[in-house]
């Protein structure tokens, strides 16, 4: 598989956390893949969702627009940052602006940015201490007399801590330059979760998806996903969504009023889950749709957005009252290949096109017939 398709157990944390998270995942890949890997550790960023970014000229993760402003999550060689977009009022090429101030917890890991009670809200994970335990190293003396060498730094006396460092989900709410991190309900201890997007209802809902190893200690990659929703009143409901994924991502959520639908890139394809029981019957893999680049709400109902053989995309639309689902036409980027498709939370039908040459802001790209 791809790094595209993996999602790894990869934090930004520092110091011993930060050092043992390394050692896993350089036990995990192969050696062609160490180094990126490590790359996205240090900068915080889900592997997973810098793929795109990595290849497109614009190394953009997510797009809001908020008070009349577009902003845009985007990674840079210090690390992740949220910024200004720039958008060109003809051909709505998009680019970054300044960068703009955050102040976040330490070690946080970015998966998404999004528009949710009328704020920014960014979502990822932090990294915290699943358990603690002591370890005796006293050594005998016949045990070191057996010993050929003690490697220098062995310890041979006394007793220390073992941390076992894990990531939890989180969401802050941004009032530039402050964030607040949003109370989750409680939720199984685990090895690796994360919030991976976020989206509000008609109704108010604020609704996060969760993706996490379920419960596996040993696996570094989300396989299932959880859905968790906040009504007005701040009480949660939690839904179970999939399991057994494997190494899927990056994964897609869309809102339309109260309508949810989420996409999953797995290994075996993309998988199209809702939780509402109105879009059961569109909630299933279209025809050859290997790998899904976007989700966008739209007037009917939600559209997906495909990779094409020509450097384009497809976009398949379908909403509640139909179960089939229409070919609506194709985007594409002028002498250029699409690899990526970041939607733009807060502007209905809008997203930003990632070429490996340039990125264009899309006004309505569930629109019929647009070309």
């Amino acid at each position: 598989m791809t790094q595209a398709t993996r999602r790894r157990f990869l934090q930004g944390a520092t110091g011993a956390a930060a050092a043992t998270v390394t050692a896993l995942v350089t036990t995990r890949q192969a050696a062609g893949q160490q180094e990126d890997a490590q790359a996205a550790a240090r900068s915080g960023i889900d592997p997973a969702l810098a793929c795109c970014a990595k290849d497109s000229a614009l190394a953009l993760i997510g797009a809001a627009l908020y008070q009349g402003t577009y902003i845009g999550l985007a990674s840079s060689p210090t690390g992740p940052s949220l910024y200004g977009l720039n958008v060109e009022s003809g051909a709505r090429r998009v680019s970054l602006g300044l960068p703009l101030k955050l102040n976040l917890p330490q070690g946080f890991v970015f998966s998404s940015l999004g528009i949710a009670r009328g704020r920014l809200v960014l979502t990822g994970g932090l990294p915290f201490i699943i358990e603690s335990f002591e370890v005796d190293d006293e050594m005998s003396a016949d045990v070191r007399a057996a010993m050929d060498i003690v490697p220098a730094g062995m310890p041979t006396s006394g007793r220390r801590r073992i941390d076992v460092p894990g990531v939890k989900p989180a969401v802050l709410l941004v009032d530039l330059p402050h964030v607040e991190s949003l109370a989750l309900p409680s939720a199984p201890k685990r090895s690796f979760a994360v919030a991976t997007s976020v989206a509000e209802t008609a109704s108010g809902g604020l609704v996060v998806v969760i993706e996490h190893s379920d419960g596996v200690n040993e696996s570094y990659y989300a396989s299932a996903a959880d859905l968790i929703e906040q009504s007005l009143d701040g009480s949660w409901t939690t839904r179970a969504l999939a399991k057994s994924l494997g190494e899927s991502g990056p994964n897609h959520l869309a809102v339309n009023g109260d309508a949810v639908l989420l996409a999953f890139n797995t290994s075996e394809g993309a998988r199209l889950i809702s939780p509402n029981a109105e879009l059961a019957s569109i909630a299933q893999d279209p025809p050859q749709l290997s790998r899904v680049l976007g989700l966008i709400p739209s007037d009917a109902g939600f559209s997906v957005l495909t990779a094409n053989g020509s450097g384009g995309v497809n976009r398949l639309s379908a909403s509640s009252s139909t179960s089939a689902w229409s070919d609506i036409g194709s985007l594409g980027l002028q002498e250029d290949t699409i690899v990526g498709s970041v939607p733009v939370a807060g502007a209905l039908g809008q997203t930003i096109l990632l070429g490996r040459k340039s990125a264009r802001l899309i006004d309505n790209a569930t629109a019929s017939g647009l070309m």
